[in-house]
C-alpha cells in the first residue's frame, strides 16, 4: 500500500500542536447531558425508557450519553447479572420510587419519569459549562490493562471550591432476557434483548476523584491503568468483551450536579512496541461550508515505548496521496495535533490518513497508524427565496425519527421530530418550514435511533427539501442507518456562478476546478506530474510557491499553475541516485550532470550547484525531496528522502 501511496507527492499547508492539555478544549462551551438511568430486566416498563434514552442520543450525537444502572427489585441475579457494588452505592443514593427512572446531570436525590427526560436534556444542552472534559483510552488486549487519560480545564470559576471527577466503564451488546421487550424494537429480536450502555464498573472511586482547583484556568490530569475483569457479576456474571466497551467521564460538583460529561475516545492496541503512532481521530475544523476548502484536524497519539522525532504522514484521496514531514519530540501518551486544508469534491469524499514512516523506519499498515474518515463540504444544492420546505414521508416508526438543521457556526436553527408512531406499516407525511434569515450554508441532518432509516420495509418512508417556489432542492429515499446528512446553500436571490479553471504550464495537474457560487471560498491544488515538480501560482500578476491555494470565487482571474519540464525519451530510465535514503552525500550515476536542483515537497529550492555527480545532503532536514538534473541529454526528476 505504501507504493500506491507514493505514485504522487504534494504538500499542503499544516500546522504542528503540541501542549501540555493535550486533547481536552480550552475554549468555553455548553453543558453535556449524563442520564444515568435506574432499571432492571424483571421491569416492563424499563424497554420504553431505554427507547427514549436512545432517540435523544441520536438526535444529539456527541452531547449526551445514558448509563443503564441495574439495581434494585428488578434486577435478578440469574443470566445475566448486572448487580455491580458501585452501581448498587448510586441506586441506593438516590429516592427511587418506581421504574424506570432517571437522573440528568443528578439536579437533586430525585430521579425523574422517563417523559421529562427529554426536556431536562434540552435544558443542560443549552446553558454554559465552567468546565471541559476529555479522554483518550488504549487497551491492551494481550493483559486487559485500559491506559486511561482524563483532562479536565476550567474556562470559568465553579460554584464549588472543590469537584469530583469520574470515570464509569460501560459495555453494549450484551444478550440476554428482559420483560417488556418489544416496546424497544431496536433492542428486540422477538425472543432476545441487546442490553446497551450496562454499568460495568467505576475506574475512579464510586463518587470520582477529588477536583481542589476550580477557577478558571484550572488544568487536571488523571492517569490510570485499570485491570479489566474478564467478568464482571457473581453470580452468573457477565463476560467483558473488550470491543463492546466505552468509558463516559464527569465531572460533578458533589454527588450531585453534574457540571459536563463526555465519552472517552477508545482504542484496542498492543502499546508494548517502541515505535507506535496512532491516529485517534480526525475532524473538520468547520463541518459546515460553502467551499471546497475544507479546514482538517487530524490527532495522532504516540502510544509506543520510544518517543518520536520524526513521521511522514499521507493523505490519499481522489486518486492522489499528499504528504506532511514532521519533526518534534512526542513522548508516550502524548498528542500531536496536525491542521491542514484540503480541496476536496462537493459531498462527501474519503479520506485515508496513513504515518508510512516513524523514526525513520518504514511502518507496516495496521488498524492503529492507516484510518479512513468521510468528510463532507457543501454539495452543490442550492435553495432561493425566503424558506426551505422539510417534507419527511415518515415510516411506521416516526417516534425514531428526528431532524435538525444547522447554520455555518454549528447552531441549530430548526428542528423536528419525534413522531407519532403508526398503526401499521405505512407512511405519513410531516412537513415544516425553515425560514432562514440570511444567505449562508446549511446542514440538514435527519437521526432514525433505531438505526435502519425511514425505508427498510416498515413503510417506504422518505424525504425531500423544497425551496420556497417548489422546486425540489433534494430527495432522498429513506434508506439509511443512524443518520443522513446533506449540506446546501440558502440564497435570497438566485446566485452568480463563477468558473474557475486555472491554466497549467508543464507536466502537472490542478485539482479543484469548476463552477462556484461567487465569493465563496475556492481551493486549488497543484499535483506534480511523474517527472515534474511543481514550481509556483501566478494569479493577475503575483506569485505564491504554496501548492495549495485559497482564492475567492470572483470573475476575472487569470491562474498559472507552473510546473518544471518532463524528462525527454528514457533518461529518467538511466538515471539513478543513491543511497537513497541518504544521510551525507547523494551521487548521481549514469549521466554528465549539469546542473542539480533540490527542491522540498512545498516546492521550494534548497539546493543548486554545478557541474558535479556528487551533492552534499548533510544540511538538510529529514524528510522527503526533488532532486532536477540536467544533462545534455535532457531534464528530469526524482525522488530521495534524507534521514
Amino acid at each position: 500500500m505504501k507504493n500506491l501511496l507514493l505514485s504522487v507527492l504534494l504538500a499542503f499547508a499544516s500546522v504542528f500542536t503540541l501542549s501540555a492539555q493535550s486533547f481536552v478544549s480550552t475554549e468555553p462551551s455548553n453543558r453535556n447531558a449524563l442520564l444515568e438511568e435506574f432499571t432492571g430486566r424483571n421491569c416492563g416498563y424499563c424497554p420504553d425508557g431505554h427507547r427514549i434514552a436512545n432517540e435523544i442520543a441520536a438526535a444529539n450525537p456527541g452531547r449526551f450519553w445514558a448509563i443503564n444502572i441495574h439495581a434494585g427489585s428488578y434486577a435478578p441475579t440469574t443470566y445475566p447479572n448486572f448487580l455491580t457494588p458501585d452501581g448498587t452505592t448510586v441506586h441506593n443514593y438516590f429516592s427511587i420510587s418506581g421504574y424506570p427512572c432517571g437522573t440528568v446531570n443528578r439536579p437533586s436525590k430525585t430521579p425523574s419519569d422517563r417523559s421529562q427526560w427529554n426536556s431536562q436534556v434540552n435544558s443542560i444542552l443549552s446553558q454554559t459549562s465552567c468546565a471541559n472534559i476529555a479522554a483518550i483510552g488504549f487497551i491492551n488486549p494481550d493483559t486487559r490493562i485500559l491506559h486511561l487519560i482524563v483532562e479536565l480545564y476550567y474556562t470559568s470559576n465553579s460554584s464549588a471550591s472543590t469537584n469530583y471527577m469520574s470515570a464509569a466503564l460501560i459495555q453494549d451488546n450484551i444478550l440476554g432476557s428482559q420483560a417488556g421487550g418489544s416496546s424497544n424494537p431496536s433492542q428486540w429480536n422477538g425472543s432476545t434483548y441487546n442490553h446497551m450502555h450496562v454499568f460495568r464498573d467505576m475506574i475512579t472511586p464510586t463518587w470520582g476523584e477529588t477536583v481542589s482547583e476550580t477557577t478558571a484556568g484550572s488544568y487536571h490530569q488523571f492517569v490510570y491503568d485499570y485491570e479489566i475483569p474478564e467478568v464482571i457479576g457473581s453470580p452468573n456474571g457477565v463476560n467483558v468483551v473488550l470491543e463492546d466497551l466505552n468509558v463516559i467521564v464527569f465531572v460533578a460538583q458533589n454527588n450531585l450536579n453534574v457540571i459536563t460529561a463526555n465519552e472517552a475516545t477508545l482504542f484496542i492496541s498492543n502499546g508494548d512496541s517502541e515505535i507506535n503512532p496512532y491516529i485517534s481521530e480526525m475532524s473538520q475544523t468547520s463541518e459546515i461550508e460553502c467551499s471546497n476548502a475544507l479546514n482538517l484536524t487530524t490527532s495522532i497519539m504516540n502510544i509506543g515505548s520510544e518517543n518520536l522525532n520524526s513521521m511522514t504522514i499521507y493523505y490519499d484521496y481522489n486518486g492522489i496521496s499528499v504528504p506532511v514531514q514532521w519533526e518534534g519530540d512526542l513522548a508516550q501518551y502524548s498528542l500531536l495535533t496536525i491542521e491542514n486544508t484540503l480541496p476536496v469534491s462537493l459531498g462527501t469524499e474519503e479520506i485515508a490518513v496513513t504515518v508510512s514512516s516513524a523514526n525513520g523506519q518504514e511502518l507496516e499498515l495496521g488498524a492503529g497508524n492507516s484510518k479512513t474518515f468521510d468528510v463532507t463540504a457543501y454539495q452543490g444544492y442550492a435553495a432561493y427565496g425566503e424558506k426551505v420546505v422539510v417534507k419527511i414521508w415518515q415510516d411506521k416508526y416516526g417516534n425514531q425519527t428526528t431532524w435538525k438543521i444547522f447554520n455555518s457556526e454549528g447552531e441549530v436553527v430548526k428542528s423536528g421530530g419525534p413522531y407519532n408512531q403508526l398503526p401499521g406499516t405505512n407512511t405519513k407525511l410531516q412537513q415544516a418550514n425553515f425560514n432562514f434569515e440570511y444567505d449562508d450554508c446549511y446542514r440538514f441532518v435527519i437521526y432514525d435511533s433505531g438505526h435502519d432509516g425511514i425505508n427498510n420495509g416498515n413503510g417506504a418512508g422518505h424525504y425531500q427539501l423544497e425551496d420556497a417556489n417548489g422546486n425540489i432542492i433534494f430527495s432522498h429515499d429513506g434508506v439509511f442507518t443512524d443518520y443522513e446528512i446533506t449540506d446546501f446553500y440558502a440564497s435570497s436571490e438566485v446566485p452568480n456562478y463563477i468558473t474557475i479553471n486555472p491554466d497549467i504550464i508543464g507536466s502537472g495537474s490542478v485539482i479543484g476546478a469548476g463552477d462556484y457560487i461567487e465569493n465563496t471560498k475556492v481551493a486549488l491544488l497543484a499535483v506534480s506530474g511523474s517527472k515534474s515538480v511543481f514550481m509556483n501560482w501566478n494569479v493577475n500578476g503575483e506569485t505564491f510557491t504554496d501548492p495549495l491555494l485559497v482564492i475567492d470565487a470572483l470573475s476575472g482571474y487569470e491562474i498559472t499553475a507552473n510546473f518544471s519540464y518532463d524528462g525527454i525519451g528514457d533518461y529518467e530510465n538511466d538515471f539513478e541516485i543513491y543511497p537513497n535514503p541518504a544521510n551525507n552525500m547523494l551521487t548521481i550515476s549514469k549521466v554528465n550532470v549539469q546542473h542539480v536542483v533540490i527542491f522540498n515537497i512545498n516546492g521550494q529550492v534548497m539546493l543548486q550547484q554545478d557541474f558535479s555527480n556528487t551533492v552534499d545532503v548533510s544540511a538538510l532536514p529529514k524528510g522527503m525531496y526533488f532532486i532536477k538534473v540536467s544533462s545534455a541529454d535532457g531534464i528530469a526528476t526524482k525522488k530521495f528522502i534524507k534521514e
